[in-house]
């Protein structure tokens, strides 16, 4: 059947189903305009990806479907986390992570950033310094890198897609688990409450850049999402996790692109910390999540873990979606009988 298996290259989709998929993002985008919630972007990678490997039966079907799963399961959980903090009574952190920063150094991290490296007002249209452009790119990548690398690996290496994918619902599940139990409220909405002097509202500028790039909707697309986010999920810092995470994952078979993924993470850190979103100790938390979850499913362990999960799988519900038993569990019907991939196979960048 017409797929990419492990280590071709995505040139070899069929012509036709790429028309496909991109017809179904043209009308997308007709109708609704840019998807602005990562729900609206996992269903259309979810959709394509189906398109672009068609021809199969029910199951194979099935086994794409379910194997994106854990994104949404990931999704209905920061729903979750939104309210669950306030029905368990736990206390939200203001001063923790101010005493944190004090301690790490010797300031308020945000203002001081501020004064090194100025920025435009929010709503101060149309200017904007070039670098808030970087800010703004920067800080958009959380939503879309994930899914975008996910679908690609899902296309290329089937084994390379699981590591990443099950390293990734690790880390957010961890974070999203310390938003319930240690809700923290950002600079921004501390500046509000007069704990942190020249940060409020005002401040939180991470959509500035967007104006000089002539894509000002974008900066209205992210205030429309700050509407229904958590506002005390700020410890620790996913987005700075995120960044660590994807430097860490394609790291090894990196070529021309190291030096811009080794500064990805702390042009993060500068962006979070610039625009009052985290704090300097949000930040170092979240690559300490990040550095653990990519650990904890690196080398053998990953496998180990893997074919445990598996056992107890097959042991508590009796089926499995693989006809092959020696493949792991929900593994494409298609890449049966195919050679086993190379382990140090990676993405080229």
């Amino acid at each position: 059947m017409n797929i990419v298996h492990p280590g071709r290259s995505l040139r070899d989709l069929p012509t036709e189903r790429i028309v496909v998929a991109s017809l179904i993002l043209g009308a997308f985008y007709y109708f609704r305009g840019l998807p602005s919630e990562r729900e609206q972007i996992v269903s259309l990678i979810c959709i394509c990806l189906l398109v672009l490997t068609a021809g199969r039966d029910w199951r194979k079907a099935a086994v794409t479907v379910l194997n994106w799963l854990p994104f949404v399961v990931l999704m209905v959980l920061y729903d979750f986390t939104r309210g669950a903090a306030d029905d368990l009574g736990m206390p939200i952190q203001t001063q923790l992570p101010i005493v944190a920063d004090q301690y790490l150094c010797g300031c308020y991290a945000t203002p001081t950033l501020r004064e090194w490296i100025p920025t435009t007002p929010k709503g101060s249209y149309p200017t904007a310094y070039w670098y808030e452009g970087v800010f703004s790119v920067t800080y958009a990548t959380h939503f879309l890198l994930p899914y975008l690398t996910s679908a690609v690996l899902w296309l290329k290496n089937k084994e390379r897609f699981y590591r990443f994918r099950d390293t990734f619902f690790l880390l957010t599940f961890a974070g999203l688990l310390i938003y319930v139990l240690v809700p923290t409220t950002p600079p921004w909405l501390a500046g509000e409450e007069g704990l942190i002097p020249d940060v409020d509202q005002s401040t939180r500028t991470v959509g500035n850049g967007w104006r000089i790039l002539s894509v000002t909707w974008a900066e209205s697309l992210l205030d429309k999402g700050r509407a229904v986010s958590n506002p005390v999920a700020a410890l620790p810092s996913l987005h700075a996790g995120y960044s660590l995470f994807f430097t860490l994952m394609i790291w090894p078979r990196a070529k021309w692109s190291r030096p811009i993924l080794f500064l990805f993470p702390f042009v993060m850190a500068i962006t979070l910390v610039i625009t009052s979103e985290h704090y300097l100790f949000d930040i170092l938390l979240g690559w300490v999540f990040a550095a653990g979850a990519v650990w904890a499913f690196s080398g053998d362990r990953y496998p180990r873990i893997r074919n445990r999960v598996r056992t107890k799988l097959i042991d508590t519900f009796g089926f499995r979606l693989s006809q092959n038993p020696s493949e792991p569990d929900l593994v494409d019907g298609d890449d049966q009988n195919q050679p086993a991939p190379d382990t140090h196979q990676d993405i080229t960048v």
